[in-house]
């Protein structure tokens, strides 16, 4: 049975769409994140105007979802560019729909993937590179999740508990706000990002924007559907680190995380990660993701993986030969003969990249 497929703008979506939404994704354990909900897309559609929804259709029923942006010469990419975490088509499991059908219904040449559930097995003909996600399995809360790691041999959490003690003879008394919403946390939070991202000849994500209003307005959200959840570490009074993560049910994933450079010797960052995962089962969420299992930080602190794929869905010949170049650049990139020159070229394209990923 053939799937219809039509496109609409973002901010179209009506009541009914957006129940149907939440319907096929509470179904599906690989769409829970908050990257897919329609809370999301709504969210950056609310911000930006070239956020789209295709409907799928069959046998007079809808039957899933798929959110993307249009560029101005129809490549497609996640809403919300690189500061979306997750992708995926949102729709049921029994659903007969092709990947490149849909692409091409939506008039887009192409359309880009960096974290797709490999479940989605209509994207594996178009995966670039197969890799796993990672997460912090708290369903056991978070002394569970603590004898499991000390079981594991893992001496981790004892030492950011040394580090953290070790801080509070330095500087002060710790205290941990979670949910907080003071604006001056998170100004100092996009401060502290925007002098790492330079540091590490990085784009600056906020100097888009439309970034640090999306950033901004997740804090408006407190339904547990959808939320953003700002944490702060404290030393004294002096602000430590924080984080600003989005929930999703019983799923949180850290977003934007930073931390104060003067205290880096006491591991703040990691020390605001354990109090969050700490509070989090109070809460009622029993997964913290980390996303690409590409930091060793990661390693460290997950107990549960799950494979994703990335890639790029080109249908039209010249975002194919687009795609290929890119892929055999990347993999050329990985040789440890081109590990100087991959980052002298990261520095001189840096800021151009950073307009195509963000702008």
């Amino acid at each position: 049975m053939s799937v219809k497929y039509e496109s609409i703008r973002g901010e179209r979506l009506t009541p009914d769409l957006v129940q149907r939404w939440r319907e096929i994704q509470a179904a599906d354990t690989s769409f829970q994140s908050p990257f897919l909900t329609p809370d999301w897309t709504q969210l950056v559609a609310s911000i930006r105007t070239d956020v789209e929804v295709a409907v799928l259709e069959e046998a007079g029923e809808v039957v899933g979802f798929f959110p993307f942006q249009r560029t101005p010469w129809n490549k497609g990419r996640p809403v919300g560019g690189h500061m979306c975490d997750v992708q995926a088509v949102i729709a049921t499991s029994d659903a007969h729909w092709d990947a490149a059908d849909l692409v091409r219904a939506c008039r887009l040449r192409a359309w880009d993937f960096h974290h797709v559930p490999a479940s989605q097995t209509q994207f594996a003909p178009h995966a670039a590179e197969c890799a796993e996600a990672i997460s912090i399995n708290l369903s056991d809360g978070f002394e569970g999740y603590e004898r499991e790691k000390r079981g594991r041999g893992s001496q981790h959490l004892k030492k950011i508990g040394q580090m953290m003690r070790k801080a509070e003879r330095a500087i002060g008394p710790m205290r941990v706000c979670v949910e907080n919403e003071n604006g001056n946390t998170l100004q100092q939070l996009m401060t502290w990002k925007s002098a790492q991202y330079r540091r590490s000849h990085a784009a600056d994500v906020f100097a888009f924007p439309w970034i640090e209003t999306l950033v901004r307005q997740t804090l408006t959200h407190t339904a547990p559907a959808f939320c953003g959840l700002l944490s702060a570490l404290y030393y004294g009074e002096t602000l430590a680190a924080a984080e600003l993560g989005l929930r999703h049910g019983a799923v949180f994933h850290g977003w934007i995380t930073a931390y104060n450079p003067d205290l880096r010797r006491y591991s703040p960052g990691s020390s605001l990660l354990m109090e969050i995962i700490r509070h989090l089962p109070t809460m009622g969420v029993t997964s913290s993701e980390l996303g690409k299992n590409n930091l060793q930080y990661k390693a460290l602190w997950g107990n549960a993986t799950r494979p994703i794929i990335t890639g790029c869905v080109a249908v039209a010949p010249c975002a194919k030969l687009l795609c290929l170049g890119r892929r055999g650049a990347v993999q050329l990139s990985r040789s440890p003969w081109m590990a100087a020159p991959t980052r002298l070229a990261k520095r001189v394209v840096g800021p151009l990249r950073g307009w195509l990923r963000f702008a």
